[in-house]
């Protein structure tokens, strides 16, 4: 489960910067609203936090609030 959340949380992190293989065309209504830079980053912030949250001694813990510091500097 921590790896899940880790990966949807990261995922998440990458679309908001426009990063990755996944491209998105916010030319599209549909895709303009459930991928909005702002909501993803909400979303890797909740993932992310819920990881950490719940598995407190993860592997990926470090990573994650790294992630989770850019995350609240950009707000």
């Amino acid at each position: 489960m921590e790896e899940f959340l880790y990966l949807a949380g990261v995922s998440s992190y990458y679309l908001s910067e426009n990063k990755g293989k996944q491209k998105v065309n916010l030319k599209l209504e549909k895709e303009k609203d459930k991928f909005a830079p702002a909501k993803l980053r909400e979303d890797a912030a909740a993932y992310l936090a819920l990881m950490i949250e719940k598995n407190p001694q993860s592997r990926y813990k470090d990573e994650a609030e790294k992630i989770l510091k850019e995350l609240q500097a950009s707000k």
